[in-house]
């Protein structure tokens, strides 16, 4: 849980640092989406070595070596010099926290009795909360008064007393199998999500046409064929895709997907959106999101301790469609509103989503094996980091595209309007020359004001559609959540059917 928290310190003080960042390396917002995009393609590739790296090292070990890489990626962030430094030293941040997740559910799964994982992932969806708490509140103040490189910093004394409580509480193991690495399988993933991302990315930029991302595309279908080719036919495959025949958890890994994407695509644009758009300082949209994140932790227990009881698939559609009408409420907020408002929607927005995080993830392997557990937890995280890391790509895509239209449509709107608009320049004008202005100069000044003014409110048309969309993704997961079946126990010796070999040797227990 110690690791976890330091984790989620780090996700999200560095949302409320993207306005600062932006300014000092001098980028803009679909260049400091890669600060995070990066982090998460990395976490992406990492998830599915869990299951090699677990046997070949052991679950202490494993995560005992993730926070080593993640601490030591965390002091290289907060030296960065530049934008691609930056991103750079965040995908050495991300080679360790890709596996702590997974590990860290393996180790929950083979502690505790099937009938009391739903509560005990509540409980540990909870760390995520104390982190998500510490982070905005100190860190916000950080990034106001120090600087936004502090923020790197603070996941040090957390992640080093993590270490030491691992090597003092879990007991050390050995596993009993030595699988090997799928090196093939692991070439053509890491290919197919690079190329693939990279083309979302850039599309916008680079025109979705130009032969340039169209490559990019080419190459990601290519390596994506060969990659299912490669892990369906492999003795020992990196990812047994075999898992996804069982539909709870095929079903579930979509649900978790989809939310994964509005939800990652939130984060990341929410600080950006209450600082630029609605004028608050880091601090103060740090001390915003504190209540959320303990909305949030709380609940997650609740809902942890619901999913051992009831269906999981009535939470999971109760969740979505709570989160699609809180971000359709989003899609019409104004710099106008209350404090208090926005405060209330971060509220519901983080009890709406704690409705179907324990509850996903619970039922995705709750329905597998025991000894399918680790595999399973890596599968899902895979899922959730691609959704994750596609939301991230596509929400600086489609605000710089949404931006551009509505500038366009703005400026030429109010082209058809120009006595109105002449009006306003000369009432500004008048307002510029009282005040010592000259002519030239009141002029000047009265189109900058306008023009800036109409460069925000298509801002905020872009950010409103970003929600939109949002409430569609949540809309839109409900349909496979109907397809989850409710979990039934399984027992230790199964295997996924028509699997030639066993997936993944049994997460021993005395780990």
């Amino acid at each position: 849980m110690t690791g976890t928290v330091s984790s989620a310190i780090a996700q999200t003080s560095i949302n409320l640092a993207l306005p600062k960042m932006m300014t000092d390396l001098r980028v803009d917002i679909d260049e400091v989406k890669w600060v995070l995009t990066g982090s998460m393609i990395t976490m992406a590739i990492m998830t599915p070595t869990v299951g090699w790296l677990g046997n070949r090292l052991g679950n202490l070990r494993l995560y005992i070596m993730s926070l080593l890489f993640f601490i030591i990626g965390s002091t290289l962030c907060g030296l960065a010099w530049s934008a691609n430094s930056l991103i750079f030293f965040r995908v050495l941040q991300a080679l360790g926290n890709g596996p702590m997740f997974p590990t860290a559910m393996t180790i929950l799964y083979s502690t505790f009795p099937s009938k009391e994982r739903g509560m005990a992932l509540g409980i540990f969806m909870s760390s995520w909360t104390l982190g998500s708490t510490i982070g905005p509140t100190i860190g916000g103040y950080l990034v106001e008064h120090i600087s936004w490189r502090s923020i790197f910093y603070l996941n040090l004394p957390v992640g080093l007393l993590a270490i030491v409580l691992c090597l003092v509480t879990l007991p050390r193991g050995q596993e009993e199998s030595k699988k090997s690495l799928d090196i093939w399988g692991f070439l053509t993933m890491a290919t197919f999500v690079v190329s693939f991302l990279l083309a979302v990315s850039q599309g916008q930029r680079e025109g979705w046409d130009s032969s340039y991302i169209l490559t990019l595309f080419t190459i990601a279908f290519i390596f994506l064929l060969v990659f299912l080719a490669r892990e369906l036919t492999a003795k020992e495959p990196l990812v047994e895709l075999r898992l996804f025949r069982n539909i709870g958890f095929a079903m579930a890994s979509i649900v978790g997907t989809l939310s994964s994407m509005g939800l990652m695509g939130s984060t990341f644009i929410i600080s950006i959106f209450l600082q630029n758009m609605l004028g608050y300082t880091p601090l103060q949209a740090g001390w915003l999101l504190v209540i959320p994140s303990l909305v949030m932790g709380m609940m997650g227990i609740v809902t942890g301790r619901l999913s051992d009881h009831f269906d999981n698939r009535w939470l999971i559609i109760f969740g979505q469609l709570c989160l699609a009408m809180v971000w359709y409420r989003f899609s019409s907020l104004s710099p106008l509103e209350s404090t208090g408002f926005v405060w209330l929607l971060l509220c519901l927005q983080n009890f709406s989503t704690s409705w179907s995080m324990s509850p996903v993830t619970n039922v995705s392997l709750k329905v597998l094996p025991e000894q399918d557990v680790r595999m399973g937890s890596g599968l899902s995280m895979l899922a959730m980091m691609m959704g994750g890391s596609f939301g991230i790509a596509m929400t600086g895509t489609i605000f710089t595209s949404r931006q551009l239209y509505h500038t366009v449509k703005l400026f030429r709107d109010e082209q058809l309007v120009s006595s109105t608009t002449r009006d306003f320049i000369r009432g500004l004008q008048n307002v510029f020359l009282r005040s010592g202005d000259n002519f030239d100069l009141a002029r000047v000044r009265s189109l900058t004001v306008v023009r800036s003014r109409l460069i925000q409110e298509a801002n905020l048309a872009a950010y409103h559609d970003l929600y939109l969309i949002g409430a569609c993704l949540s809309l839109l997961s409900i349909t496979p959540a109907l397809f989850i079946t409710q979990p039934k126990e399984v027992k230790k010796e199964e295997i996924v059917k028509g699997s030639p070999i066993p997936l993944v040797s049994q997460v021993a227990a005395k780990v």
